[in-house]
C-alpha cells in the first residue's frame, strides 16, 4: 500500500459516516412528514361539502 492509505481509508470513511447520517436525516423528515399530513383528510375523500 501507498503512503497515503491511510489518508483514502479516513476520506472514505468520513464520506461514508456522512452519507448515513444524510439518509437518516431525510428518512426522519419524510416520518415527521406523513406524521403532519396524516392530521389532514384524504383529497379522494368525501367531505360535507362535497355529499
Amino acid at each position: 500500500m501507498s503512503d497515503h492509505s491511510g489518508f483514502i481509508f479516513a476520506a472514505f470513511a468520513l464520506s461514508a459516516v456522512i452519507i448515513a447520517i444524510m439518509i437518516g436525516a431525510i428518512v426522519w423528515d419524510y416520518r415527521n412528514v406523513r406524521r403532519a399530513l396524516s392530521r389532514f383528510p384524504d383529497r379522494d375523500s368525501p367531505t360535507k361539502d362535497q355529499e
